[in-house]
């Protein structure tokens, strides 16, 4: 994966808007979930380098994420991340954990290429 997709997020292919990755969480599939302050979480493919599954965006920040053992299970967290420092605060914002069930389909690796 090419260090843009590893270290920031970005609305649309060639959009000059980059957001942080808050977090990056593997499943026992090898295959992984990046979180962004773009409020963004998306299902990666390491090994054919491509996106599975784009969640929609939230309405703040993701700020961590993890997946159950069995990966059928994602957890994460829409929270301030403090990427806007203290004035981007909002006390009135409250925070969520969020739980989705993980369809197989959008953690599985897909086919190796020759």
């Amino acid at each position: 994966m090419c260090a843009c997709h590893l270290h920031s997020h970005r609305q649309g292919q060639n959009s000059r808007e980059v957001y942080a990755v808050n977090d990056i969480h593997f499943n026992h599939l090898g295959t992984f979930a990046t979180a962004g302050s773009d409020g963004c979480v998306n299902f990666w493919d390491k090994e054919q380098r491509s996106r599975l599954k784009p969640f929609n965006r939230c309405g703040d920040a993701i700020s961590a994420c993890r997946f159950s053992a069995t990966a059928q299970l994602f957890a994460y967290t829409v929270s301030y991340d403090w990427s806007q420092g203290a004035q981007g605060y909002n006390a009135a914002k409250k925070n969520h954990i969020l739980i989705h069930e993980v369809q197989e389909k959008e953690v599985k690796p897909k086919p190796k290429t020759k």
